[in-house]
């Protein structure tokens, strides 16, 4: 058999593998467990190895990468359920079995994603674990809306390297981000969609323009709240689209809001409810970090 270039674990729909196929060449071995999900995956790697339950996963030799975002339900606000138990969770809890992943392929590289929430509640679980194993890490958040999408959308990410980091290095960018023409930036995104509202008729494109504040107000706004998988039965955002009605995101335009192409989920028969639990990754940003390593990488050759 030959050498997986890409683990893609809790895979989804293939959000970091999108974005993988976009940056570079990469060979992917998907895991996930959702059978509907599995038949999405299959869709669009027709030739790809897919396993289901990561517990019985036994990982190949040989691989540079490893990707995944594990269960978040235990460690997000938004789980308002008492006693949820954090990164030690029943779902959220599945972190153990990605160290386990890690700690036998031993990739080059990880890239873990979760949930705002994970800083408060198990980023020192997952970097002390990492460093166990002998990886440096380095984290970041990125926010969706200043990724070309209209979504508002904070996650973390974290790239760990076999190894150790080389001294100095600002993967991330981080000095640079954090500097006074990033903020002009981050304003001048925020302003131009504000200018929306006051730029009278003609069609445009179709943008959310109302975001739900408690169970009967909706406030205008030029951005989307983070997309849910509840949506289906409870409208998170309203919108107008060119025809003037007010009404709720399709499932195709969602799919856009996490730069993903609108027909991706066409064909793979998915049920109302799965295709709005379907909601994935950001792709651009997780092209933006992907970017980032593999500039990394080829540094360390120069």
């Amino acid at each position: 058999m030959k050498a997986i270039n890409h683990i893609d674990l809790f895979s989804g729909i293939g959000g970091f593998s999108i974005a993988l196929d976009q940056v570079t060449k990469m060979k992917h071995e998907f895991v996930e467990f959702e059978e509907h999900l599995q038949r999405v995956i299959k869709k669009h790697w027709v030739d790809a190895i897919i396993h289901g339950d990561i517990s019985n996963y036994k990982p190949p030799s040989d691989v540079f990468l490893v990707t995944g975002g594990f269960p978040c339900q235990d460690i997000s606000k938004a789980n308002t359920q008492k006693d949820k138990g954090g990164i030690d969770g029943k779902r959220s809890g599945l972190w153990a079995e990605y160290f386990r992943v890690l700690s036998e392929c031993r990739p080059k590289y990880c890239i873990i994603e979760n949930v705002y929430d994970l800083l408060s509640n198990g980023i020192g679980r997952v970097v002390q674990n990492l460093s166990e194993i002998g990886y440096d890490s380095t984290y970041t958040v990125i926010d969706s809306q200043f990724c070309g999408v209209p979504q508002r959308r904070r996650r973390v990410y974290i790239l760990g390297v076999r190894d150790g980091i080389t001294r100095g290095s600002d993967i991330f960018e981080c000095a640079g981000r954090s500097g006074y023409a990033t903020k002009k930036e981050a304003e001048s995104i925020k302003e131009k969609r504000r200018g929306i509202f006051a730029e009278g008729g003609g069609k445009r494109e179709k943008i959310a323009y109302f975001t739900k504040q408690r169970t009967d107000e909706f406030n205008q706004c030029g951005v989307a709240s983070t997309i849910t998988k509840r949506d289906w039965k409870s409208n998170t955002d309203l919108l107008i689209d060119h025809d003037g009605d007010l009404r709720g995101l399709t499932v195709s335009e969602r799919m856009k809001m996490q730069g993903i192409a609108p027909d991706w989920l066409d064909g793979c028969g998915l049920s109302v409810k799965q295709q709005y639990a379907a909601n994935g990754m950001t792709i651009p940003a997780v092209k933006w970090v992907i970017e980032r390593m593999i500039k990394y990488d080829k540094a360390l050759d120069v």
